[in-house]
């Protein structure tokens, strides 16, 4: 021990006290029915249900436990998808990104970290070599259990549950719902200069990494500033690339969910 090995593209891991398997769920449906090995096509409801039926032959899923979980969806935009994550999608939680590719036109990825979790959008047709594509990845990849135990994901089984599925897409549009995403960053025509100026320091992390550094003492006037910011994105129409996005999110979530596919049977 530790021993290790490969179960149809997933990586399995077996110690003397216990075994983990990692990789992707999607991937592997699409692997083991003889389709390409990538996660740029959809995977539905029914397809999970049949993956987890899968490995139930393998081992009691009920007796499985998830400890990360990674949570996206791939949308198909009518605009050019590396435009907007590098001068439309600016912020989560009025922080910067950790990571950002934006010298890589074959890369174009903003990840943005938290302790228990990461948000991450990229550019999806470059990353799953499709040709022509605006096809956009929004994704939340879970840490650890506490979120996920919150929201009543504990083992693979848990999965098959539609409620459940529902309270993880739910935590991924609150998600969502803190990125900055805006429709340009210096604001637009109908404002004055001075709102034009005021609106282009919002959107700039070293405003808010610098007034949030000064302490508690200043909390209120960061509240105020970021309520200001938000009125301002509404009163000159700056969220319609932003709200076009959770609206595709949307129905892609029900279209995947709503696959004509009932249970398909219980699990051991």
């Amino acid at each position: 021990f530790p021993a290790t090995t490969n179960f149809e593209n997933l990586f399995a891991k077996v110690t003397g006290q216990n075994a983990s398997i990692e990789g992707s769920l999607h991937k592997f449906y699409n692997s083991n029915r003889g389709l390409p090995y990538q996660n740029a096509n959809d995977f539905t409801y029914c397809d999970l249900l049949n993956v987890i039926l899968d490995l139930n032959e393998v081992h009691p899923v009920k007796e499985t436990r998830i400890t990360r979980l990674e949570f996206g969806f791939n949308i198909h935009l009518d605009e050019d998808v590396r435009k907007l994550i590098q001068e439309n999608l600016l912020l989560f939680q009025y922080k910067s990104p950790c990571q950002d590719d934006k010298d890589d036109p074959n890369k174009t990825l903003k990840k943005f970290k938290h302790s228990e979790y990461e948000v991450k959008v990229y550019h999806k047709s470059p990353h799953s070599q499709l040709p022509n594509g605006n096809l956009l990845r929004v994704e939340v990849k879970y840490k650890g259990n506490r979120v996920l135990k919150s929201l009543g994901v504990t083992n693979l089984a848990s999965l098959r549950k539609p409620n459940i599925l529902r309270n993880l897409f739910a935590d991924f549009l609150n998600k969502f719902d803190r990125l900055t995403i805006v429709d340009a960053f210096d604001g637009n025509k109908e404002m004055s200069k001075e709102i034009k100026e005021k609106f282009t320091r919002f959107t700039h992390p070293t405003f808010w990494v610098s007034e949030i550094n000064k302490g508690t003492k200043n909390r209120r006037y960061v509240d105020r500033m970021k309520k200001e910011f938000q009125e301002l994105v509404k009163k000159y129409g700056l969220s319609t690339k932003k709200e076009k996005i959770r609206k595709l999110l949307m129905e892609k979530f029900e279209e995947l969910m709503g696959s004509g596919c009932s249970d398909l049977g219980q699990v051991a």
